[in-house]
């Protein structure tokens, strides 16, 4: 967009904004012609506007600086329809994230069914901006990051970070706030020898991945050099952004831990102006930070990550048709039984059940083992599915253990992607080690605590529940540096609930869902006290969220997080420091 377009189209906002809301207090409505021009003009005309990606297949608009200008296409907005639920293309869109709540505000926004993006009945309305940020920056440079922060320091405007926009608490959006967009920064290195900047010596292999780069852009470049790394399921999610900062779990964490323990180096911008490095030599508080905190301690341009070796992945699938929910139990309890010895050979996978009678699957992968090996290690669970296979309708069917090459192959053939472009909330919690080896009573007190919130959440477009065996059991972190919750060394599941809903959910049914994951998560809290929950996949109603996500590192997160943000300018629902009062956060609905 040409900067004289974009400014008249700042202007014209600035008077029908303005006209409109005459009463409102917020600091965005509150900033000058002048001082918009000077922010495009410091980030040399990327200050863009943000336009909601069903915006052509609406009548209406409001809230999109400049939106008289605004008309309906037939012709992009089936363009846009046929491309609803593709996560590639959402990424690529700042008007768009990967699920709606994220773009919403009050129960409105400029969404399309998820289930039918063709349906009228979703363009019947006006299309609303919802909590997309108004104004973006294209960001390039590290420049950039300082002349927004200086903007947002001097107007009290909030500033929020969006990448690729997966953050599930909306964290990436905000209403009337201005956003930095991360996901031009694309350089990739792949190094034989790190040495992180102002240590002595090679820490080894490693992949150094600018802010936009993606999880499978980073298998691939590993791929290419015959290594493995650590990452997220979800191809399109930032291989930099939250995913890193929180943690992160892998199937591969089994094998070499969280996300966090193999980052080596973050390049960032501090809330306070200041570009820096961080790593294990030099502004080490803040790369312990960086190692788990989660997002808010800076704007990071990029991250650089160990190089593990590349593997030839044995992988089983095992699908059960026609199970009720007690018979999938009686599976996993089979298959948790086994969690100790996967956990020494490295394994990772994921145990799926239904809530209804249906289609439940298993996964698992294997770096290292053998064929014959993984068969041994696995067959319990084999011989136990093939015992009940034909009992009752169930259907079982089993592919072996098939090698599968390296971890890019997994990804691109055997991890399905969870939905896009509707509305989703999820909450995790880990279920520790002790309780699947303290005796009968324990396990069968947490099983019926986990089927009592499947029962809670029911049936849904998204998975309703996922029993994830990424927990890093082999990879202590005995001199804490990480800042991750102590708790994940010693579990050995992160259990997930999901529920979902559509484009025409109100305000009060968003409210009802968040209050039923709640409660269904209560279940499961009530028989694992002192375990932790995964900050990037929480309850959004998580109570005491802050030392739940961080126990005992807490404190010395909040203090580092007051050194390098002192005003909290980089703030987010349940960040290291969040103020849950903060008229930021009126749209959670609490």
């Amino acid at each position: 967009m040409a900067t004289s377009a974009l400014l008249l189209s700042l202007a014209c906002f600035s008077l029908s904004f303005r006209a409109a809301s005459a009463q409102s207090t917020s600091p965005f409505n509150r900033v000058t012609q002048q001082q918009w021009d000077a922010l495009n003009a410091s980030v040399d005309g990327r200050l863009a506007i943000s336009v909601p990606l069903a915006q052509p297949c609406f009548d209406s608009v409001e809230g999109v600086v400049g939106s008289d200008s605004l008309v309906p296409n037939t012709v992009r907005c089936s363009a846009v329809q046929s491309v609803w639920t593709n996560t590639t293309f959402r990424v690529q869109q700042f008007g768009a994230y990967e699920q709606i709540f994220s773009e919403r505000l009050h129960g409105e926004g400029c969404d399309l069914n998820a289930l039918d993006p063709k349906d009228p009945a979703a363009m019947n309305t006006t299309c609303q901006l919802g909590s997309i940020p108004p104004l973006h920056i294209d960001v390039r440079t590290a420049s950039d990051v300082q002349a927004a922060l200086e903007f947002a320091n001097k107007t009290g405007v909030p500033l929020i970070v969006k990448g690729t926009g997966h953050d599930y608490l909306g964290r990436s959006s905000a209403p009337g706030s201005l956003a930095l967009w991360t996901k031009n920064l694309l350089g990739q290195t792949f190094h034989e020898e790190f040495v992180p900047e102002g240590c002595d010596e090679s820490v080894g292999r490693a992949l150094t991945n600018e802010a936009g780069v993606t999880w499978i852009q980073a298998y691939e470049a590993a791929d290419a050099n015959n290594a493995t790394v650590v990452g997220g399921a979800f191809q399109s999610v930032g291989a930099s952004g939250g995913w890193l900062m929180g943690g992160g779990h892998s199937f591969m964490t089994g094998k070499h831990g969280v996300g966090a323990d193999s980052s080596l180096q973050y390049k960032v911008v501090t809330p306070d102006g200041q570009f820096r490095v961080a790593n294990k030599c030099q502004n080490q508080d803040l790369f312990w930070a960086l190692r788990g905190g989660g997002s808010g301690f800076g704007v990071v341009l990029e991250s650089t990550i160990a190089a593990h070796p590349a593997y030839d992945n044995k992988v089983a699938i095992v699908q059960i048709q026609n199970i009720s929910m007690d018979a999938q139990f009686e599976v996993f309890r089979v298959f948790a039984g086994l969690r100790e010895r996967l956990a020494r050979e490295g394994w990772g996978g994921a145990f799926l059940p239904q809530f209804t009678e249906g289609t439940m699957a298993i996964s698992m992968v294997n770096p290292t083992l053998s064929d014959e090996e993984a068969a041994d290690t696995f067959a319990p669970v084999i011989d136990y599915v093939n015992s009940i296979n034909g009992t009752d309708g169930i259907l079982v069917t089993t592919n072996g253990f098939q090698p599968s090459g390296n971890y890019l192959f997994i990804q691109r053939n055997y991890i399905a992607t969870v939905p896009v472009g509707l509305g989703a909330f999820i909450g995790s919690r880990l279920l520790p080690l002790s309780s699947f080896t303290s005796g009968n009573e324990t396990l069968d007190e947490l099983i019926t605590a986990m089927k009592a919130g499947l029962s809670k959440i029911g049936p849904g477009v998204w998975p309703p529940m996922e029993i994830l065996m990424d927990t890093p059991l082999l990879t202590p972190d005995a001199n804490n540096e990480t800042s991750m919750h102590p708790a994940w060394r010693s579990s050995a599941f992160v259990m997930v609930y999901g529920v979902s809903y559509e484009f025409d959910a109100t305000q009060e049914e968003e409210k009802e869902l968040m209050q039923t994951l709640h409660e269904a998560l209560d279940f499961v809290r009530d028989v694992t006290p002192g375990s932790t929950e995964y900050n990037n996949e929480a309850d959004i109603l998580t109570e005491n969220s802050q030392e739940v996500f961080w126990g005992p590192n807490y404190p010395a997160l909040l203090e580092i997080k007051r050194k390098y943000d002192p005003n909290n300018i980089l703030t987010g629902w349940q960040y290291v420091g969040f103020d849950k009062g903060a008229p930021l956060y009126e749209r959670y609905n609490l």
